[in-house]
């Protein structure tokens, strides 16, 4: 078997796949387009989206027919569109464990008695029926299988707790910790000034749109299940109706995995802590779809006020309306401020090393350019500026002095 380069006939993207002679080319380029379609970030034919999150607007089955219904990724048509897309199993299985640890969490709860815990998995035969007034139904004998949920998901409330509890210090504190030192010793995927491609040259000019390199798949991998945890933890917090642990995920994220521009941390030679694909996950709500589009109509905020859930969360947090947004000196501005910084200084980064001509360096910082685009629209207008066009070295920093300044004032204390 050698490795070779299938070319999609649809829109001229790479796919690498391993030839087998002992098959016939057309076995070839139909595993090479399921190769592409269960590639972690190629979400319903779009490049650079977490295949994590749903795909089918109608029903939930799950039918491997659906494949070639959907055609193979990169057919041109968008996820929700009349075509029926294949789901990626990770977004299914995202969809049950969340249904489970909900189930977990409502109803197998320690402060339910026994009698009333039992009476949940009684079966009655005329359970689908309309019973008259006093008429009981005939009580069946319980099945095995019945018998071990019950007996099984008893308390099963703590085991929710002890997940949730876990992502939370994961997110918000070990994940910078380990990345940073990951990065530091993984000299594979350190940037020189040596390795920038030339945009100029024709060849290099559709490379972001290019299929993602064989050795990238790992870490790419790797990426999609921190999505999918950062998206258990904050959905299970939206769940409880409890935004107040959703907003902290967000500010402990962006808090522990910040940049360092002072010389401690050398970038964009180090890739990043700070995950911009992972920042997407916690500000998304449940029914978010992810796309990239280069459609001005779709870079607006989607609330009405032109304001998300984190945002509004954090102006209730200081009592504060949308018009005390607007004020330089208001505290949630100058908290919103702060935060959004580091995450443009990351961004900046990220730019400068998806122009490495290694693959192992370039495909990861495309996918987080992709992330940031669909974030800074994603939750209301704090994150919507600055732009590229302005994200110099000088304007980051005098941003970032012009925070701090702002922050020991007397005003703000």
């Amino acid at each position: 078997a050698i490795v070779v380069v299938a070319t999609d006939e649809n829109n001229g993207d790479v796919s690498r796949t391993i030839n087998n002679p002992l098959i016939s080319p057309e076995e070839n380029r139909r595993r090479a387009r399921m190769h592409r379609l269960y590639h972690p970030f190629c979400r319903g034919g779009e490049m650079h989206v977490p295949n994590v999150y749903r795909v089918m607007s109608n029903g939930d089955d799950d039918d491997d027919d659906d494949i070639e219904k959907g055609g193979d990724c990169g057919g041109g048509k968008e996820a929700g569109a009349d075509v029926m897309m294949p789901e990626h199993p990770a977004s299914m299985g995202l969809k049950h464990l969340m249904t489970i640890l909900s189930i977990m969490d409502t109803y197998c709860s320690e402060d339910m008695d026994e009698e009333e815990w039992n009476s949940i998995f009684v079966c009655n035969q005329n359970a689908d029926e309309l019973l008259l007034d006093g008429e009981e139904g005939l009580v069946l004998p319980e099945d095995e299988d019945v018998a071990i949920l019950r007996i099984g998901m008893r308390n099963r409330c703590h085991l929710a707790e002890r997940v949730l509890s876990s992502l939370d210090v994961e997110i918000t504190r070990i994940w910078a910790l380990t990345d940073r030192a990951t990065y530091l010793e993984t000299a594979s995927i350190h940037f020189h000034p040596a390795d920038v491609l030339d945009m100029d040259d024709p060849i290099n000019e559709k490379v972001h749109d290019k299929m993602y390199g064989a050795k990238s798949y790992n870490r790419l991998a790797n990426m999609e299940e921190r999505i999918s945890h950062a998206r258990i933890a904050s959905l299970s917090h939206h769940r409880r109706g409890n935004l107040q642990k959703a907003a902290e995920l967000v500010v402990g994220d962006i808090v522990s995995s910040a940049p360092s521009l002072g010389g401690a941390e050398e970038y964009p030679k180090l890739s990043l802590a700070l995950s911009l694909c992972v920042l997407e996950a916690l500000l998304a709500l449940e029914n978010y779809v992810p796309k990239n589009s280069n459609d001005e109509s779709r870079k607006r905020p989607p609330e009405e006020d032109g304001r998300g859930w984190f945002q509004k969360h954090m102006a209730h947090m200081f009592h504060a309306g949308s018009c005390a947004e607007d004020d330089d000196d208001s505290p949630v501005r100058t908290l919103l401020g702060a935060l959004a910084h580091p995450v443009h200084v990351a961004a900046s980064i990220w730019r400068e090393r998806s122009l490495c001509s290694d693959d192992r360096v370039r495909d990861a910082a495309v996918v987080e350019l992709a992330a940031y685009d669909r974030v800074r629209r994603l939750d209301g207008t704090w994150l919507l500026h600055p732009t590229f066009e302005w994200m110099d070295v000088e304007h980051i920093a005098n941003v970032g002095m012009g925070i701090l300044a702002s922050v020991t004032s007397n005003s703000f204390l």
